[in-house]
């Protein structure tokens, strides 16, 4: 409830550490949350309704995704755009990756070095 309100305030970076809080306290918490909207008869409040009614081509995408994954025989992150004589990065086990991730980004949520994390993608 206060990420809504820091949300609806405008203060975004404050949201984002609540966000990152409740990941913390339940890691999979993006499943349990039930997003609803309070019909108050805005255009956003509209928008979510109609955006309701595609759930059925969003469960399509799901299951799309789903096959492609098992399709996979390794899911990667990333990929090297050359040929290199050097390891690259995306022969990491996932698991190395994401620890590697959550570190660089760290608790403060430092975008800048996010990117340049990214370049190596």
């Amino acid at each position: 409830r206060r990420v809504h309100g820091q949300e609806q305030n405008g203060a975004l970076y404050e949201a984002i550490k609540f966000y990152r809080l409740a990941m913390q306290l339940v890691p999979d918490i993006e499943f349990k949350i039930t997003y609803t909207r309070s019909p108050e008869g805005d255009s956003i409040g509209k928008s979510y309704i109609e955006d309701n009614e595609d759930d059925s081509k969003i469960a399509d995408l799901l299951s799309y995704f789903q096959q492609l994954t098992l399709q996979e025989s390794s899911i990667k992150l990333c990929q090297p755009e050359l040929d290199l004589s050097q390891t690259h990065i995306s022969v990491l086990p996932m698991e190395l990756l994401m620890y590697i991730f959550r570190w660089v980004v760290s608790s403060d949520l430092d975008l800048r070095s996010l990117e340049q994390l990214s370049l190596v993608c």
